[in-house]
C-alpha cells in the first residue's frame, strides 16, 4: 500500500471499507478520467462478458470481495442526447439493445441480477436506466413497455433537451468486442 494512500481517512462501519478523501489525482490514478463530463472509465463483468463502464466514480469503497463507489449524484453522469449519439456512432443507437446499453449513473455494477432481472442492464450486473413514459426532466429512456420498466428493444433514449435530453441521467455499459 502506497504511503499516500495509508495517509488517508479509513471508514469501517458494518463491513464496508471506504476510501475518503480521495483526491481526483489519486483516484484516476486506479480509474481513469473520461473525456465526457465527470466520468470514469471502469471495467466490470457480467454474464460471462466484459463491459467497459462509463460511471460518476467519486470515491472507492470495499463490500466483502466486491469493489463498489459512490456516484456524483447531480454532476455525474451522461445525457440521454450524448448516449444515443455514443451508442449510435458504435452500435444501433437504442439503449436496450446490443453491444451498448444504458445503464443507471446511481447503482454500481455489481453480480449479475443482483439489481433485477428486468432489464438487459440488470441481467449483466448494472443498474437499470431511469426511464418514463414519454420525455422526462432526469430520465435516460423512454419506455414504450408500458410495464413499468425500461426493458423494450424499442425504448428510446430521451432526445428532447427541453424535457431531460440533456441532464446526467445515463451511464452506458459497452461490450468488449
Amino acid at each position: 500500500m502506497s504511503k499516500q494512500l495509508r495517509h488517508k481517512q479509513m471508514q469501517l462501519h458494518q463491513g464496508v471499507i471506504a476510501l475518503r478523501g480521495y483526491s481526483d489525482r489519486l483516484l484516476t490514478q486506479s480509474i481513469p478520467a473520461a473525456k465526457l463530463g465527470h466520468n470514469s472509465i471502469l471495467v466490470f463483468s457480467g454474464r460471462g462478458t466484459n463491459y467497459y463502464g462509463l460511471y460518476p466514480i467519486t470515491y472507492i469503497v470495499q463490500v466483502g470481495e466486491f469493489a463498489a463507489y459512490s456516484a456524483d449524484f447531480g454532476n455525474g453522469g451522461i445525457s440521454p442526447i450524448e448516449s444515443h449519439n455514443i451508442d449510435a456512432k458504435i452500435d444501433d443507437g437504442m439503449p436496450e439493445t446490443g453491444t451498448v446499453v444504458a445503464t443507471s449513473p446511481y447503482q454500481m455494477p455489481q453480480p449479475p441480477g443482483a439489481g433485477g432481472t428486468v432489464s438487459i442492464a440488470q441481467l449483466i450486473g448494472a443498474g437499470a436506466p431511469s426511464f418514463a413514459a414519454t420525455s422526462t426532466l432526469n430520465k435516460c429512456v423512454v419506455s414504450s413497455s408500458g410495464d413499468g420498466y425500461a426493458d423494450m428493444p424499442t425504448d428510446a433514449y430521451n432526445l428532447i433537451p427541453s424535457t431531460g435530453g440533456n441532464d446526467n441521467s445515463c451511464a452506458l455499459a459497452i461490450r468488449f468486442q
